[in-house]
């Protein structure tokens, strides 16, 4: 699958989310889409720093992400199958190398971080999340 890529829209932009899928303080990793163009992301906490917080940002297929989002608000009876979900949906587009940054936490105001590379692949949870990327990067 071709490597989608992310809007022009967050410079400074706002994202709507569609389906939180983990918080921790915060939204940690959610399905949400520009408020312009309606383009769908998959966020996964990268760093946090006081109130500011890093996402990495993976633009998603657009009919992949209606029908996660569809499948997530309708539930399942079957406890494996959403993560199973959601796993699939993440394993169809490589990471990507666009960060978007927040300075109070919040889908507003949001800042596009191009990196060289793709960021970490191991979970938001894996990452120690004390800061040192935003200081470096942010």
């Amino acid at each position: 699958m071709p490597r989608l890529s992310p809007c022009e829209h967050l410079q400074p932009g706002r994202l709507e989310t569609r389906r939180v899928l983990d918080e921790w303080l915060g939204v940690a990793e959610a399905i949400a889409s520009c408020a312009v163009c309606s383009r769908d992301y998959l966020l996964e906490l990268l760093d946090i720093d006081d109130s500011r917080r890093a996402w990495r940002l993976t633009p998603l297929d657009p009919v992949a992400a209606r029908q996660l989002v569809h499948d997530l608000n309708s539930g399942s009876c079957d406890a494996n199958r959403a993560a199973a979900e959601v796993y699939a949906v993440k394993a169809a587009q490589p990471p990507s190398p666009v960060v978007v940054v927040s300075e109070d936490g919040s889908m507003e105001g949001l800042r596009r971080v191009d990196t060289a590379e793709a960021q970490p692949t191991a979970h938001w949870r894996e990452l120690s999340l004390d800061g040192g990327w935003l200081r470096q990067n942010g």
